[in-house]
C-alpha cells in the first residue's frame, strides 16, 4: 500500500457570461410593452383636451367605463401570470405562488369588471366606477411587477 498513485492535474475556472442575475433588457422590454399598451389611453386623452380644453373626471370616468384601460391592466396580468406559470421552478418561493394566486383573483375581477361597465349603461358623469376601477388597477401594477422582476430574474 506503499504506492500510492497521486493526482497531478489541475483545474480550469469558467465563468457562464449568460448567467449575470438580471436581465435589464427583459425589464425595459416589459416597462416599454406596458408603455406601448398605453398609447390609445394618450391618443384618447389627447382627443379628448381637443374637445373640452381641460382633462377632468368625466374624461377618467368616461375611459374607465367604456375605455379600453382595465382590459389593457387585466392583460397585462394574464401575460405575467401565464409567464409565472409556464416557467414553474423546483423550489417556488412561497410569495411567489401567493402572489400568483392573488392576481388570478384580481385578475378575474378586473377583467369582469371591465365586461360589466361596457354591457352596462353608466353615464360618463358618474364617479363611482373610478372607486373600483383605480384600485383593480393598481392593484395589478403591484403584482405583476414583482412577479415579472423575479422571473426575470431567474431567467
Amino acid at each position: 500500500m506503499g504506492d500510492k498513485k497521486r493526482y497531478t492535474g489541475s483545474y480550469e475556472k469558467v465563468e457562464d457570461e449568460k448567467k449575470s442575475g438580471f436581465d435589464w433588457n427583459a425589464l425595459l422590454y416589459w416597462l416599454g410593452s406596458l408603455i406601448v399598451s398605453l398609447i390609445p389611453l394618450y391618443l384618447e386623452l389627447i382627443k379628448y383636451l381637443n374637445i373640452h380644453d381641460e382633462i377632468n373626471i368625466n374624461f377618467w370616468s368616461y375611459y374607465f367605463i367604456k375605455g379600453d384601460i382595465l382590459w389593457v391592466f387585466a392583460t397585462l396580468l394574464l401575460f405575467v401570470l401565464v409567464d409565472s406559470n409556464a416557467k414553474k421552478r423546483k423550489k417556488e418561493k412561497k410569495w411567489v405562488k401567493n402572489t400568483f394566486n392573488i392576481g388570478t383573483v384580481v385578475f378575474v375581477f378586473t377583467e369582469a369588471t371591465f365586461i360589466i361597465f361596457n354591457a352596462l349603461n353608466i353615464l360618463d358623469t358618474k364617479i363611482w366606477p373610478l372607486y373600483l376601477g383605480v384600485p383593480l388597477v393598481i392593484i395589478s401594477i403591484v403584482i405583476s411587477t414583482p412577479l415579472k422582476i423575479e422571473f426575470i430574474k431567474e431567467d
